[in-house]
Formats: structure tokens, C-alpha cells, sequence
């Protein structure tokens, strides 16, 4: 099976320091800046249709243009306008399953079988997944492996093993409506999956072919977070990869919501594309749901984001952003669509507009402006001036950008809102 790497290199499983050392800034505010989603990102390839039980229908696809549905929330005069994440050529599951495998002697077996039966009834579900076409959740009996662990927690000893389970219907015939979530344990410590897991990547779902029949599958493993209990880390791993599945069930082959309107394509390249990674950053906290009761991924809403409110649902909370202006067409290196961005030649400066809003009453809100440059080669690319570091929600405040150096590497700024312990980041291209 051929993929590219599980974790795009450069942003990574980083927090980036909010503050003077290493960044170039402007501003007060005290917080991290986002980092990109550790999730692996499957290489797309030739293919056919997908398989029966996909539902076609799931939304528009990315357009001509390649404007996607974003210009209308533009168009509509909403200040915070945010991405909108666009399908391929795949399909969403239309009726979605879900089967949890589970080892010997897993201390979390219970638990991992009860979150997977509240998946399938708690409004998490369709909060995070109808709008873009898929079905209602149906989890099917769990599966407990009499292995303690893979003896090889490689990505091709898992597609073994699943392979060996369908092919003698332990687990019933393949079935592409399925997901099969493959819960690692502690006993793959040190095997080449979870060594790399936790670290480079915090789970994955692929495709597998099985006797002439496509099936998605999820690996989620094991990992441990300061202030969390096994359970909560686990179970917010394990909602993205569901969600992932079901929106872009087969990312090599068929992908779907897999990618942004062009407008927003730097968005793609700092957080990645996939509704759970548009909001995996440090921004972001995990849902529990009362419904579902455990600890569950927020995910990218396009309905919400063009309406101007929280894109990462579900939310109940006052959103907030600061949007910048983007006056200019800049070309997406290796495709055929411009992106909005912001041209300023070394030496030059240019001022543009940066919009704060709030979808509720609240008072001020912080600014700072981050050059992404910084964080691959230690050098800004460009510097910023605000013209003042806080504003109230319906307020303008006026950004100008120097070019500093060649934007060789970074060419962007992220606009950082914060209010109390809260913070919004808004990332925008630049180019000399």
C-alpha cells in the first residue's frame, strides 16, 4: 500500500509560542499558536467508482472556480468568513456502521464498547455529520480479539490481520459501509506503529481491499496527555477518526471532504483538511457531549463557518474572530486555482483591513499578528504593525505588512483574537 507520510513535516505535533521568541509579532495577548493536526494524509490515486453504500449525494463538490461554498458567506458581507471544506470526487457513508476491535486484556475494553454504542444514539453524531450527507450511526457487536496485541503494530501486520478476519468471516463479509476501528493497546509499545504513534501521528483511517470489496478501517492508539485520563484521550482520537471515515471514507482511492475553497488554501497547509483536523489545535478543546458522555473531537462545520458562528461543533459559546482583507489573487503553487493573500516586496509595506467579529455580546477582544516564516527557517518574512492591539467585536483595525525577507518557506501570518482564556487563530497567505 502506498501513502505518503502520516504527518506532514513542518507542522507537526508543535505548539508554537505565542510571544517574541522566535516570532516575528505584534501585540500582548499570551497564548499558542495553532499546530497542524497530527493525522496522516493518504495519497490520492486513480481509481473506480466507490463502492455500493456510499452515498453520492454528500454535499457539493469543489467547484470550477474553485471558490467553494466560502464566497457565499463573503458575498453575504459576514466578517469572519471561514473556510468551507470541499469534496472530491468521493462519496460520504450513507448508512454508516461503525465495529470496534478490541484486544485481551485491554483495561479499557468496557468502556471503548460503550463510547462506540453511544456513538450510534448521542446527537454528537449528527451534529458533527449530516450536513455533509451522511446517515445515522449503527454500532454493530464489538469484536474481542483473544490476542493480548499485534505482535507488529506495522500498518501492513494490521491490514494483515483484518485481511485474515473477513477473509474467514470472523467478523462477517467485508463491508464498505463499515468502519473497522482497531483499538491498539499497550502491548504494541515499541512495535514500529506505536512507536510512531503519539509522536507523529495520534491515529489514522485508511482503505483496504478485501476479497474485491474496498473497506475503510481506523487505527487509534494509545496515547497519554498531561490532565487527561486514558479514557477522554482515547475516545476524542477515536470520534475524529469516525467522523474522517465517514465524510472521506476512502482517501486514497475516492477522497471527499479532504480539501478547502482555494480562497483558504493556507489553511490546508498549516492545519490540514479533514473536518476533525480544521479544528485539532490548541484553540480547540474536545466536546462531552451530555448525550455521549465521553470526551469527543469538535469537527468543521460549513453550515456553522458561513453563518459567521464557531465552525468547530459542537459549540455553544460566544465566536469570535479577526479576519483580515485580502486584497489580492496569489497562484497555489501546483495548481490550476489562485488563493487570497497579500503581495508586499522586501522593503515595501502595505495596509489592509482586519475585521473583529463576534456571533454574541462580549467586550474587547486582544490582537496579535504571527509570521509563519519563523517557524521553518528561524527568519521572519515579513513584520507587522497594528494599528491597535485591542478592539471591540464590529470594529475595523488596520494591519500593515513589511516585507522583511524573500517568502521562500513560510508566506503567511496568522491573526491571533483572545479573549480571556480563549483565542481564535485566522491564518492568511502572503507572497512578495
Amino acid at each position: 500500500m502506498t501513502k505518503v507520510t502520516r504527518m506532514r513535516l513542518g507542522w507537526g505535533v508543535v505548539t508554537l509560542a505565542f510571544g517574541a521568541a522566535g516570532w516575528a509579532c505584534s501585540g500582548a495577548p499570551d497564548a499558542p499558536i495553532p499546530s497542524e493536526a497530527a493525522t496522516p494524509t493518504h495519497e490520492a490515486s486513480p481509481s473506480a467508482a466507490p463502492d455500493a453504500g456510499i452515498d453520492d449525494a454528500g454535499g457539493a463538490p469543489h467547484d470550477a472556480s474553485g471558490r467553494g461554498d466560502a464566497s457565499a458567506a463573503r458575498d453575504a458581507g459576514i466578517p469572519a468568513s471561514h473556510p468551507q471544506v470541499v469534496r472530491a470526487t468521493g462519496s460520504v457513508v450513507a448508512s454508516p456502521k461503525v465495529l470496534a476491535m478490541t484486544f485481551k486484556d485491554d483495561p479499557l475494553q468496557a468502556q471503548i464498547d460503550s463510547f462506540t454504542a453511544k456513538m450510534a444514539t448521542s446527537g454528537y453524531w449528527s451534529q458533527t455529520t449530516s450536513e455533509y450527507g451522511v446517515g445515522p450511526l449503527v454500532a454493530r457487536p464489538a469484536y474481542h480479539s483473544d490476542k493480548v496485541g499485534l505482535l507488529s503494530g506495522s500498518d501492513s501486520a494490521v491490514e494483515t490481520w483484518l485481511r485474515d478476519l473477513l477473509t474467514s468471516n470472523a467478523v462477517g463479509a467485508p463491508d464498505p459501509s463499515t468502519l473497522y476501528a482497531v483499538y491498539l493497546t499497550r502491548a504494541n509499545t515499541g512495535s514500529a506503529l506505536s512507536s510512531a504513534s503519539c509522536g507523529a501521528y495520534t491515529g489514522y483511517h485508511s482503505e483496504l481491499a478485501v476479497a474485491g470489496t474496498r473497506i475503510g478501517y481506523a487505527v487509534i492508539p494509545r496515547c497519554d496527555v498531561p490532565g487527561e485520563s486514558a479514557i477522554d484521550t482515547l475516545t476524542t482520537l477515536a470520534s475524529k477518526q469516525h467522523v474522517h471515515w465517514a465524510t472521506n471514507p476512502f482517501p486514497k482511492t475516492a477522497p471527499a471532504y479532504a480539501d478547502v475553497d482555494s480562497a483558504h488554501a493556507i489553511w490546508k497547509r498549516l492545519y490540514g483538511a479533514e473536518v476533525g483536523d480544521m479544528c485539532l489545535h490548541p484553540y480547540v478543546a474536545p466536546a462531552k457531549p451530555a448525550g455521549l458522555g465521553f470526551a469527543a473531537q469538535r469537527t468543521w462545520s460549513n453550515q456553522a463557518a458561513a453563518a459567521g458562528h464557531h465552525p468547530c461543533v459542537p459549540s455553544a459559546e460566544v465566536f469570535f474572530a479577526a479576519a483580515p482583507v485580502l486584497p489580492e489573487s496569489l497562484p497555489i503553487p501546483g495548481s490550476l486555482y489562485d488563493t487570497r493573500g497579500v503581495r508586499v516586496a522586501v522593503g515595501a509595506s502595505k495596509t489592509i483591513p482586519v475585521v473583529v467579529h463576534a456571533d454574541g455580546a462580549m467586550g474587547p477582544v486582544d490582537l496579535q499578528v504571527l509570521d509563519v516564516g519563523l517557524h521553518y527557517h528561524d527568519r521572519a518574512e515579513f513584520t507587522y504593525a497594528l494599528g491597535k492591539t485591542s478592539a471591540m467585536p464590529g470594529e475595523t483595525v488596520q494591519l500593515t505588512i513589511t516585507g522583511f525577507a524573500p517568502a521562500t518557506k513560510g508566506k503567511g501570518f496568522v491573526v491571533v483574537a483572545k479573549s480571556g482564556a480563549r483565542s481564535w487563530a485566522f491564518p492568511a497567505a502572503a507572497e512578495n
